[in-house]
Protein backbone atom coordinates (compact mmCIF):
# COMPACT_ATOMS: atom_id res chain seq x y z
CA UNK A 1 0.00 0.00 0.00
CA UNK A 2 0.92 3.86 -0.77
CA UNK A 3 1.08 6.50 1.57
CA UNK A 4 -1.71 8.40 2.75
CA UNK A 5 -0.60 11.68 2.41
CA UNK A 6 -2.03 15.66 2.08
CA UNK A 7 -0.49 18.37 1.28
CA UNK A 8 -1.17 22.64 1.90
CA UNK A 9 0.87 25.32 1.67
CA UNK A 10 0.74 26.82 5.04
CA UNK A 11 1.39 31.21 5.35
CA UNK A 12 4.77 30.88 7.18
CA UNK A 13 8.31 30.32 6.50
CA UNK A 14 10.02 27.12 6.99
CA UNK A 15 11.97 27.84 10.72
CA UNK A 16 8.31 29.07 11.70
CA UNK A 17 5.82 26.09 10.60
CA UNK A 18 8.89 23.88 11.95
CA UNK A 19 8.78 25.40 15.02
CA UNK A 20 5.32 24.88 15.86
CA UNK A 21 5.37 21.06 14.75
CA UNK A 22 8.56 20.76 17.05
CA UNK A 23 6.65 21.43 19.98
CA UNK A 24 4.36 18.51 20.46
CA UNK A 25 2.21 20.34 23.40
CA UNK A 26 1.38 22.83 21.06
CA UNK A 27 -0.61 20.28 18.52
CA UNK A 28 -3.26 20.67 20.62
CA UNK A 29 -4.37 23.70 18.28
CA UNK A 30 -4.43 21.09 15.35
CA UNK A 31 -6.65 18.55 16.95
CA UNK A 32 -10.40 18.97 16.37
CA UNK A 33 -13.46 17.36 17.85
CA UNK A 34 -12.56 14.20 15.87
CA UNK A 35 -8.87 14.26 17.68
CA UNK A 36 -8.44 14.17 21.17
CA UNK A 37 -5.02 15.23 22.34
CA UNK A 38 -4.43 13.44 25.80
CA UNK A 39 -0.76 13.77 26.58
CA UNK A 40 2.07 15.07 24.68
CA UNK A 41 5.31 15.61 25.70
CA UNK A 42 8.99 16.20 23.40
CA UNK A 43 9.02 13.67 22.48
CA UNK A 44 5.51 11.53 22.11
CA UNK A 45 2.37 11.27 23.95
CA UNK A 46 -1.37 9.40 23.44
CA UNK A 47 -3.94 10.86 20.89
CA UNK A 48 -7.78 9.50 20.35
CA UNK A 49 -9.21 9.47 17.28
CA UNK A 50 -12.69 9.10 16.69
CA UNK A 51 -14.52 8.01 13.51
CA UNK A 52 -17.46 7.59 11.78
CA UNK A 53 -20.05 4.91 12.79
CA UNK A 54 -18.58 5.63 16.76
CA UNK A 55 -14.75 3.98 15.64
CA UNK A 56 -12.32 5.30 18.36
CA UNK A 57 -8.58 4.44 18.12
CA UNK A 58 -6.02 5.47 20.70
CA UNK A 59 -2.75 6.17 19.06
CA UNK A 60 0.86 6.18 20.58
CA UNK A 61 3.18 8.43 18.89
CA UNK A 62 7.02 8.83 19.10
CA UNK A 63 9.04 11.47 17.37
CA UNK A 64 12.06 9.56 15.78
CA UNK A 65 14.18 11.71 13.95
CA UNK A 66 14.04 15.60 14.04
CA UNK A 67 16.03 17.62 10.53
CA UNK A 68 15.11 21.05 11.14
CA UNK A 69 13.31 22.64 9.42
CA UNK A 70 12.67 20.42 6.52
CA UNK A 71 11.19 17.24 8.15
CA UNK A 72 9.70 15.85 11.92
CA UNK A 73 9.57 11.77 11.59
CA UNK A 74 7.59 9.31 13.75
CA UNK A 75 6.31 6.27 14.89
CA UNK A 76 2.06 5.91 15.13
CA UNK A 77 1.32 2.64 17.35
CA UNK A 78 -2.54 1.51 17.46
CA UNK A 79 -1.97 -2.09 20.04
CA UNK A 80 -0.12 -4.42 19.44
CA UNK A 81 -0.52 -5.15 15.78
CA UNK A 82 -0.38 -2.06 13.89
CA UNK A 83 2.20 0.42 12.91
CA UNK A 84 3.17 3.46 10.94
CA UNK A 85 5.55 5.93 10.30
CA UNK A 86 4.35 9.49 10.04
CA UNK A 87 6.10 12.44 8.16
CA UNK A 88 6.29 15.63 8.12
CA UNK A 89 7.98 17.59 5.21
CA UNK A 90 8.00 21.33 5.01
CA UNK A 91 9.67 22.70 1.91
CA UNK A 92 9.51 26.75 0.97
CA UNK A 93 7.15 27.19 -1.76
CA UNK A 94 8.97 30.32 -3.32
CA UNK A 95 6.20 32.79 -2.41
CA UNK A 96 7.57 33.11 1.45
CA UNK A 97 5.71 30.30 2.68
CA UNK A 98 5.67 26.64 3.50
CA UNK A 99 4.68 23.81 1.24
CA UNK A 100 3.54 21.24 4.24
CA UNK A 101 2.75 17.12 3.41
CA UNK A 102 1.50 15.07 6.14
CA UNK A 103 1.94 11.54 4.96
CA UNK A 104 1.67 8.06 6.97
CA UNK A 105 2.84 4.71 6.04
CA UNK A 106 1.16 1.85 7.40
CA UNK A 107 3.99 -0.83 8.37
CA UNK A 108 1.86 -3.30 9.60
CA UNK A 109 -1.76 -3.74 10.50
CA UNK A 110 -3.58 -5.78 12.59
CA UNK A 111 -7.11 -7.66 10.99
CA UNK A 112 -9.59 -4.71 12.25
CA UNK A 113 -7.03 -1.99 11.16
CA UNK A 114 -6.65 -3.85 7.84
CA UNK A 115 -10.47 -4.07 7.33
CA UNK A 116 -11.11 -0.72 8.62
CA UNK A 117 -8.18 0.41 5.40
CA UNK A 118 -9.55 -1.31 2.94
CA UNK A 119 -13.51 -0.31 4.20
CA UNK A 120 -12.33 3.26 3.50
CA UNK A 121 -10.56 4.72 6.21
CA UNK A 122 -7.57 5.46 3.93
CA UNK A 123 -9.77 7.95 2.84
CA UNK A 124 -10.74 8.99 5.61
CA UNK A 125 -7.54 9.52 7.07
CA UNK A 126 -6.55 11.94 4.34
CA UNK A 127 -8.94 14.05 4.43
CA UNK A 128 -8.34 14.50 8.78
CA UNK A 129 -4.28 14.94 7.40
CA UNK A 130 -5.86 17.89 5.31
CA UNK A 131 -8.01 19.33 7.80
CA UNK A 132 -5.24 19.45 9.95
CA UNK A 133 -2.54 21.02 8.28
CA UNK A 134 -5.78 23.61 7.56
CA UNK A 135 -5.88 24.07 11.00
CA UNK A 136 -2.08 24.20 11.07
CA UNK A 137 -2.26 27.18 8.84
CA UNK A 138 -5.01 28.90 10.73
CA UNK A 139 -2.55 28.41 13.32
CA UNK A 140 0.34 29.91 12.26
CA UNK A 141 -1.64 32.73 11.00
CA UNK A 142 -3.25 34.13 14.19
CA UNK A 143 0.02 32.91 16.27
CA UNK A 144 2.64 33.32 13.75
CA UNK A 145 4.99 36.08 15.58
CA UNK A 146 5.18 33.91 18.54
CA UNK A 147 6.76 30.53 16.08
CA UNK A 148 9.09 33.51 14.24
CA UNK A 149 10.44 34.39 17.39
CA UNK A 150 10.63 30.41 18.30
CA UNK A 151 12.60 29.54 15.33
CA UNK A 152 14.45 32.84 15.43
CA UNK A 153 16.33 30.72 18.63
Amino acid sequence: MGPIAASRPIAAPPPAAYALLADLRAHWALADHWTEVRALGDDGGTIRLRGPLGIRRTVRVRVRRRVPPRELDGIAELGRATRAEVRWLLEPDGAGGTLVTLSARVLRAGLADRLLLALGARRWLAWRFAVTLRRMDLTVRSDGERYERISAN
